[in-house]
């Protein structure tokens, strides 16, 4: 008999039931196609922003105190720093295991990389290969997109990282660097990319 049963396959309910199963609990997940997890960056965020504040939080377990101050009932504000921590190095273990694994800024503070349209996004933790693409780095931007792919916006990243006074510019590569396919969303590039010989797609890119 299912004693736990989860709604969804987005990173929290997906984790949910890990944590559950490890427990003993009978878990089920119900959900349809890949949930979420097509539509998120990746990253994981502890506490970005204070209610009511325009600034990034620099640290985010500094800022719990005050969370709990403006939103009592917030859910960070009603765990200890302590659980919240155990909660991030269970998740940053079990990726490790996967072959995935997630970095933070070694301070503990909070990293500012690109948002998915080149405006700063403050993480706590993210896969190891986004990390060094954070907003303090020397280093310019290249952001490369491929043509036809559908929800990517390299030219627009590029243009807001510009805004911003980082230097940064957008290329695009064909397609056909790793697949034939003509319709196809990024979980599909994924996948190739996994499977595909990327030879060619490496000289090309180191040609850019």
């Amino acid at each position: 008999m299912t004693e736990l049963l989860v709604i969804g396959a987005g990173l929290t309910g997906l984790m949910a039931a890990i944590a559950a199963a490890r427990q003993g609990a009978r878990t089920r997940i119900i959900a349809t196609g890949m949930g979420s997890l097509l539509w998120t960056p990746g990253t994981i965020g502890v506490l970005g922003y204070l209610p009511g504040e325009d600034e990034p939080v620099q640290s985010p377990f500094d800022a719990l105190d005050a969370l709990r101050q403006r939103r009592p009932r917030h859910p960070f504000a009603l765990l200890d720093a302590q659980t919240l921590r155990q909660s991030l190095d269970a998740f940053r273990e079990l990726v490790q295991s996967l072959g995935l694994p997630y970095r933070g800024a070694e301070d503990g503070r909070n990293l500012l990389l690109p948002s998915p349209v080149g405006a700063p996004r403050p993480v706590f933790l993210a896969p190891a290969g986004q990390v060094d693409g954070h907003m303090g780095r020397p280093e310019p931007y290249l952001i490369v997109g491929f043509q036809a792919l559908r929800d990517f916006y390299p030219t627009l990243i590029a243009e807001n990282l510009t805004k911003l006074g980082l230097k940064a510019r957008a290329e695009f590569l064909p397609i056909d660097l790793i697949t034939r396919r003509r319709d196809f969303s990024p979980i599909d590039l994924a996948r190739e990319l996994d499977a595909a010989d990327l030879s060619r797609f490496t000289n090309a890119l180191k040609r850019v």
